[in-house]
């Protein structure tokens, strides 16, 4: 009896044994180490980078954006800049063990690199990129401390910006459009383009043309055009004459800049004031901006004002009038001639000097609206209106034309009774 139950303490004590060992043997979860001691990104006041193409700037936080130390007049893009913050604090996969030979991993001259310090200028941390890791999305990393670890590609993206990819190269950096006040393009030995803001909106001063209301939708994309604009790099200037374009832009604040352009072969260089000893070029857009017809920026409503009369001095001498009450015009064909006077129309022209040649020597008919004389004119199939104080004539649209037609056809017949 006493020998069976020794054994059976000896057997217990056996699969207890081979069960701890099972234990300590089993697969470990891998731990995952961080990088290093959080560094706060806040203490970072000062950034060194140098892209791969061996291009550096140093860049200093200033109380409301980050600005280059060399040059605090340039323009960053603050998104950019602050991307660079990023890498701190990012985990690494694996560290690699004994010494190491930079070389193997990449880690020559032109890695892209970055230092970050303090207020006082001391070093907290750095990095610099290797070639690629193990896999695709993997890169090999020389770490401050001496360290290679290989970490993910995602959190090191900001490092593969260029330094110029960090200035901003906007035409107009940090404009809104619904801050611009006026505008003014000037081509040497041309007259002078004028944008200027009110409240009712944009209205386009033409040489030898009153100042016009302007084409909403076709101002508002050249303008987004212009804003949206950006340089691919930028090159050493020195500013002699002024070039052959001018861009002059106030703010609504009043701020007032002046900005160069000119062109070389497909592409356009922008002299900046801000940054007057650098010329940023841009490859292509420009173009097109600068050489857009001045006339399609232009109202094609020949009469944007509320009406509620309109007479109409008929061909056959005849005057009508037309009264728009609550419910509407005194008879519907009036409506017809609204919408002659109000939607947009299909061309604008420059009002001519002369009566042209194909154009009979009076107007078809005349319209008076608000005690102002509108003529129309027609030549061949088209209908043109003679804008009120404008000094442009509105061709009709074909469905415009038919509609004024048949309303002028009905005033002339007798009422039934």
């Amino acid at each position: 009896m006493l020998l069976g139950w020794r054994f059976n303490a000896q057997l217990l004590l056996l699969v207890l044994l081979l069960g701890a060992l099972l234990w300590w043997q089993r697969p470990q979860p891998p731990v995952v180490l961080p990088q290093r001691a959080y560094l706060d990104p806040n203490r970072v006041e000062q950034i060194h980078y140098q892209d791969s193409h061996g291009v550096a700037i140093t860049l200093q936080r200033q109380a409301h954006a980050w600005q280059v130390q060399a040059h605090p007049g340039w323009s960053l893009d603050q998104k950019a800049v602050v991307q660079l913050l990023e890498p701190l604090n990012q985990r690494w996969i694996k560290r690699m063990a004994g010494p190491v030979e930079p070389g193997a991993f990449g880690l020559g001259e032109t890695g892209a690199r970055i230092t970050y310090k303090d207020a006082q200028g001391a070093l907290l941390w750095g990095m610099q990129l290797g070639k690629r890791g193990t896999t695709p999305a993997t890169r090999y990393v020389a770490l401050a401390d001496g360290s290679v670890v290989l970490m993910g590609l995602a959190p090191l993206q900001p490092l593969r910006q260029t330094v110029t990819q960090l200035r901003d190269r906007h035409l107009l950096p940090g404009w809104s459009p619904l801050r611009l006040r006026h505008i003014t393009l000037h081509q040497r030995g041309q007259s002078s383009v004028q944008l200027v803001r009110k409240a009712g909106g944009w209205w386009v001063k033409l040489a030898d043309l009153p100042l016009q209301p302007a084409h909403v939708g076709r101002l508002q994309r050249w303008l987004s055009q212009l804003m949206s604009l950006q340089g691919q790099r930028f090159e050493p200037y020195t500013p002699q004459a002024p070039l052959p374009w001018q861009l002059t832009v106030e703010h609504a604040e009043g701020q007032r800049w002046v900005v160069g352009l000119q062109r070389e072969g497909a592409r356009y260089g922008v002299w900046r004031p801000w940054e007057p000893q650098q010329m940023m070029w841009i490859d292509a857009g420009m173009e097109a901006l600068l050489h857009e017809e001045p006339l399609e920026w232009l109202s094609r409503v020949a009469y944007a004002e509320p009406i509620t009369e309109i007479v109409l001095h008929h061909p056959n001498g005849t005057r009508y009038l037309g009264r728009k009450r609550a419910q509407g015009w005194s008879r519907p064909l009036w409506q017809a001639v609204e919408d002659a006077l109000q939607r947009e129309g299909a061309e604008l022209r420059p009002a001519p000097a002369a009566v042209p040649a194909a154009a009979p020597k009076s107007p078809w008919l005349s319209l008076e609206v608000q005690g102002e004389t509108i003529p129309v004119w027609q030549e061949g199939s088209s209908y043109w209106l003679a804008a009120p104080r404008r000094g442009v004539w509105i061709a009709l649209t074909p469905l415009q034309a038919e509609q004024l037609q048949e309303a002028v056809g009905q005033l002339a017949k007798p009422k039934s009774r």
